[in-house]
């Protein structure tokens, strides 16, 4: 069971590059409920996902940073920008995450009456994953 932020965030980068070959955005979340606020999506990310599918998004990486970089820079131009959700709630024992097209969830925080996206409404509105496991639909 991925019981941490930090330890799903690397977890999931196992995963990526394993299963996924389309240029991408992603904003990755992390609940240890069966909730996560809306609020929890700061608008800049929600933008950022927005502008990688719609438009474009550029990023200088630092020359500051102690790691050495893969480049000086990178545009994401109309590709795919998906919020990804662990919702671990301390009796869940799987290594599940929930992809959702940013689009859709735009969707479902302008139009759900609650403050919060619920696990079950996520998979409803999202695609179920598991980590480690490799797909090749993909």
């Amino acid at each position: 069971m991925v019981k941490h932020e930090a330890a799903f965030q690397t977890q999931f980068g196992k995963w990526v590059k394993y299963n996924w070959q389309k240029s991408t955005l992603f904003e990755l979340k992390y609940s240890e409920t069966e909730t996560l606020p809306f609020a929890a999506v700061k608008a800049h990310q929600i933008q950022n996902l927005l502008n990688a599918k719609h438009r474009k998004v550029f990023w200088k990486i630092s020359d500051f940073s102690p790691e050495q970089k893969p480049a000086d820079c990178f545009l994401i131009a109309r590709a795919q920008g998906y919020l990804v959700i662990a919702y671990a709630p301390k009796e869940d024992k799987n290594d599940t995450f929930i992809m959702i097209d940013i689009d859709d969830f735009v969707k479902e925080m302008n139009t759900s009456t609650r403050k919060s996206l619920t696990l079950t409404r996520a998979r409803q509105i999202g695609k179920e994953y598991r980590l480690g496991v490799i797909y090749k639909s993909f």
